[in-house]
């Protein structure tokens, strides 16, 4: 009798597990849309810890279609990888869609990134952090920025050494420069040690993106079991009090300081800070979190997808020479005319933009399928700057390349990011090439539900003078 009440326990338990992971099971189908057939109850990407994302994304558009339903877990998803669409929600029908999806990171801090928050409440923190990230505030900080890059062009000269070439991880080198200016934009502050890393801003990051360690099983199960979302964060939270610390000191310091406000992003978050007792905070649930929340955040946004934009716009370059000489006869002309290169004659580089343009299209910081859609780009998956090249962008669909989104909630750095590109790598090109070398390979990490990650890429970098 005993057994037969556990078995039929046990049975009912199990029973419970999959109908509750099944719950939502038809609803994409009901929509008359392609759908992705899902597993018993772990959605359609049960086997998620084999996949690369991006690349996942792009079998199912071609599978699928431009319109299609993927189960993530028990949440129904329409993936839209059609430009006019594309338009419709975001832009002009944006008031019928202005929240972002539901999600849980499993950490306070992270649910409170600007990305996810709703409409309301993201269009406070946007309005008052906006001024800080536009490139009004970089001309301010020029000299910060010409120095940093001193140093990065040092570090890669010191590596070629005597030989003037050497077979590199770029991206290692990359970030040391990303910190380093990063810290001064965002924070106001030097950091003394960018290239070590267990520099706490560098490792830091590193740990909440998870870089070292290998994809955790229990996601798929936290995708359709939200309960276990706690086991299995997307991103790892155990650096998070000593970021606080480190931003609640930095404010204080720039509190005490007798120098008038400079409207850079401290002073945005002290701003926020000294209005979350008031009405409209409260009415909007934008604590001390929501605003810790942006400090980090903001930082991580930068940390990783600058690397990525450089790394893969050099090995497109070094796998095609023809195209890597153009932009370095441009990058040449340009500085006969200027000494360095300043945000306001960034104009003078539409090759070096639509190389930029193009690589971002092609490995996006983000998923994205639309960049890949044989209706928006000829030959999609071939690296074609010219494609963005003035005089070719009125044959673009524009909403076809949604590289830092559309409509309202695209993203908030978008101006600042592309400026930015564009002045670092003129500068890298001004003093060195890449080649492919023998052991050269691009491998992606699997698992990665949203920023693309890849195991270390070694080329060539050869000094140029």
């Amino acid at each position: 009798m005993i057994l037969e009440i556990l078995i039929a326990l046990i049975l009912t338990i199990v029973l419970g597990v999959i109908l509750y992971g099944r719950w939502n099971y038809g609803i994409l189908e009901s929509m008359g849309v392609p759908v992705v057939k899902p597993s018993l109850f772990l959605g359609s990407i049960p086997d998620l810890h084999k996949k690369v994302i991006h690349e996942q994304d792009i079998e199912f558009f071609k599978k699928y279609g431009p319109i299609y339903g993927v189960y993530e877990g028990r949440e129904p998803f329409l993936y839209i990888c059609d430009a006019d669409l594309v338009k419709q929600v975001q832009v002009a029908e944006f008031d019928h869609f202005r929240d972002r999806r539901r999600i849980d990171l499993g950490d306070a801090y992270f649910n409170e990134m600007m990305d996810f928050l709703e409409y309301e409440k993201w269009k406070v923190i946007r309005h008052q952090l906006m001024p800080a990230l536009s490139p009004a505030k970089y001309k301010r900080q020029k000299q910060s920025l010409d120095e940093c890059l001193d140093r990065f062009v040092a570090n890669l000269s010191k590596l070629c050494g005597s030989t003037k070439r050497a077979n590199i991880d770029l991206r290692k080198e990359a970030i040391t420069f990303n910190v380093d200016f990063t810290a001064i934009h965002l924070y106001g502050t030097n950091v003394s040690n960018p290239e070590d890393e267990n520099n706490f801003l560098r490792k830091g990051a590193s740990e909440i993106m998870g870089e070292a360690e290998e994809f955790n099983f229990l996601y798929p199960l936290s995708m359709s079991f939200p309960i276990l979302t706690k086991l299995a964060p997307s991103l790892k939270s155990d650096s998070i009090d000593k970021w606080k610390e480190l931003i609640t000191f930095l404010m204080t310091e720039r509190k005490k300081s007798k120098d008038p406000p400079v409207g850079d992003f401290l002073d945005s978050l002290i701003m926020l800070l000294n209005k979350v007792d008031t009405p409209e905070f409260k009415s909007l649930k934008i604590t001390d979190v929501t605003v810790y929340a942006q400090a980090i955040v903001i930082f991580l946004g930068g940390y990783d997808t600058f690397a990525t934009a450089i790394v893969f716009l050099a090995y497109f370059l070094a796998k095609a020479p023809k195209i890597q000489l153009k932009l370095l006869q441009e990058v040449d002309a340009y500085f006969t005319k200027h000494e360095t290169v300043e945000y306001e004659t960034t104009s003078e580089l539409p090759f070096m933009s639509a190389c930029i343009m193009e690589t971002l299209r092609l490995i996006p910081a983000f998923r994205i399928s639309e960049r890949i859609n044989p209706d928006n780009f000829d030959d999609p998956e071939e690296f074609k700057p010219e494609r963005f090249l003035p005089e070719n962008m009125g044959n673009m669909k524009p909403y076809a390349s949604a590289i830092f989104g559309n409509g309202p909630r695209n993203c908030a750095g978008q101006r600042f990011a592309v400026d930015f590109l564009k002045i670092v790598a003129a500068r890298l090109f001004k003093d060195f090439r890449f080649e492919i070398s023998p052991d050269t390979e691009i491998k992606f990490k699997t698992g990665r539900m949203f920023m693309v990650q890849y195991h270390p890429i070694y080329f060539d970098l050869i000094k140029r003078h």
